[in-house]
């Protein structure tokens, strides 16, 4: 059966394995503390349809959403060069 308990076990050793970390530490260490991190899209997608199926497609990214930046923190600036999308999620 797949549960929480599942689903985060995967995520955890997912995030543990060298480079998957890197982002998501790169931003913990780069923006403020009122900033919130949450994972979303593919990389947990794949992660959940190798759990159910046995396998999956490789994840080619990891999709990061980013809560609780001040009006004046500019995302783009510190992520010259990557994507940056911002979104009407708030």
């Amino acid at each position: 059966m797949i549960d929480k308990e599942t689903v985060k076990s995967a995520v955890l050793r997912f995030f543990s394995a060298p480079g998957h970390s890197a982002p998501v530490d790169f931003l913990r260490s780069q923006l403020p503390e009122t900033a919130a991190l949450y994972v979303v899209g593919g990389s947990i997608r794949d992660l959940i349809t190798r759990l159910v199926f046995g396998s999956a497609p490789q994840t080619g990214d990891i999709d990061i959403f980013i809560k609780g930046l001040p009006d004046d923190f500019s995302l783009s600036g510190l992520l010259e060069g990557e994507v940056v999308e911002h979104t009407d999620l708030g």
